[in-house]
């Protein structure tokens, strides 16, 4: 009896075909769901990449825009202060004031004097003292607008004549506030620590005129502390969790900072700046005032104080402070809306890997199937073929003995019996033909 190669045998060949129509059917139904989940998770991981571009500009946009409120709101603020020292200025008991220091100053002997001479006069106290009404409307002042760290007012010859706190010198004359404020009628400064007042101020001076002839009569100066840009900053942000507001100086020095509580460690120290903090934003800042970045962990919106125009009712050819407001958001927060679609984006994914498990797992099943069905045919179909061709190899060298019985219940059964029969008849055959060549012999 030949034996045939697996695959060529009958066995082989039952196999092959329950594979092919088994697992062909079943890996392209699964290749096309496998493809079908792809192209929606394509399609949503597109679909989150536009939302979140489109998030990211409408948050940048919101919070340059509240940055911009914040820069307005202290340009207000700024607006209002110097107006209050125009203001006062005018009040007739500070021109008074500075009319007659001029005059006692003269009887004293002190105008034209050396400076350093008449520092040492004024060495433990730096006014007069004598103008009590000027000091206690300046007082006053102080008292009712309490961001002002002091006030103080001199004359002609730049010579304190009343003040709220000691100054640091009693000769004003040789400042480069004086001289702008006389000469030009106001001056604004930026941002700086002022040793009198102790405090980091905004000096706003303003020339004092004689309300009958407009003759210059002196200088009334003003210390503005920045803690209201602090409070400014801290009242901005009270109702947004998470939010920070930097505001810087000209120079790039913090003057509030809300993350650190607006720590004296940090306020306007040459070694803590944006550039330091958040380089991108700095770079982004100085080729724009106005704008917003994001970055990998928050969206950083930011916008510049009023140029000088805005000031220009009260001072001529101010360039204005130059003033920076930074609102930074995490990104958690401003792309909090993304995180249900982002949550779909990862149950696709999820269910994409578990489909590559089932499709596997259902492969495994299939093949393991048709070996099961190829090996219960073997035993029912094939096994009885196998004794057909054993029958019909032994009737072929002229054994006949041996009868056949296959028990399947189908067409196999029917051939088994045919071949049975002719087994007989052939055996029946041969019998007679041997009976009759031993007659012959």
């Amino acid at each position: 009896m030949t034996t045939r190669p697996y695959l060529s045998s009958l066995r082989g060949k039952i196999t092959n075909r329950i594979l092919l129509f088994g697992v062909l059917p079943l890996m392209l139904l699964g290749g096309i769901g496998y493809y079908g989940l792809t192209d929606l998770l394509g399609k949503t991981q597109m679909r989150q990449h536009s939302d979140r571009d489109n998030l990211e500009k409408a948050v940048g946009i919101n919070l340059v825009s509240s940055a911009a409120a914040v820069a307005h709101r202290l340009d207000g603020f700024m607006l209002e202060r110097i107006s209050d020292v125009l203001t006062w200025a005018s009040a007739l008991v500070i021109a008074d004031a500075s009319k007659n220091a001029t005059s006692e100053f003269a009887k004293r002997g002190l105008v034209g004097q050396n400076i350093e001479v008449v520092e040492a006069i004024f060495e433990d106290q730096k006014s007069l003292g004598i103008y009590d009404q000027a000091e206690y409307y300046l007082q006053t002042q102080v008292q009712n607008s309490p961001h002002f760290g002091e006030i103080f007012t001199t004359d002609i010859n730049g010579y304190n004549v009343a003040l709220t706190n000691p100054t640091s010198d009693f000769v004003q004359s040789d400042e480069a506030w004086w001289v702008e404020a006389f000469e030009k009628g106001i001056f604004v400064g930026q941002a700086e620590f002022d040793k009198s007042a102790e405090i980091w101020s905004v000096d706003v001076a303003v020339r004092i005129a004689d309300p009958a002839s407009g003759q210059p009569l002196g200088v009334r100066k003003a210390v503005l502390g920045v803690s209201f840009i602090q409070q400014v900053a801290d009242e901005s942000i009270r109702n947004i969790a998470g939010n920070q507001i930097t505001v810087l100086n000209n120079n790039g020095l913090f003057l509030a900072e809300t993350r650190s509580d607006h720590a004296r460690n940090r306020i306007m120290i040459d070694s803590i700046n944006l550039d330091s903090a958040l380089s991108d934003v700095a770079t982004q800042i100085a080729a724009d005032g106005n704008g917003y970045v994001s970055l990998t962990d928050s969206v950083v919106g930011f916008a510049a104080s009023a140029p000088g125009d805005f000031y220009d009712s009260v001072i001529a050819n101010f360039p204005g402070f130059g003033w920076e407001v930074v609102i930074e958001q995490p990104a958690e927060i401003a792309f909090s809306p993304l995180k249900g679609l982002a949550g779909l984006q990862q149950s696709l994914e999820n269910f994409r890997q578990i489909w590559l498990y089932i499709l596997a797992a259902a492969a495994v099943f299939v093949i393991a199937l048709a070996i099961m069905i190829a090996a219960g045919l073997s035993k029912r179909m094939i096994n009885p073929i196998v004794q057909l061709q054993a029958l019909a190899d032994r009737v072929s060298i002229g054994d006949t003995s041996k009868p056949i019985r296959v028990d399947t219940d189908d067409e196999i059964e029917d051939l088994a019996q045919n071949f049975d029969h002719m087994r007989a008849s052939l055996k029946t055959v041969l019998k007679h033909y041997r009976q009759m060549r031993e007659k012959e012999g």
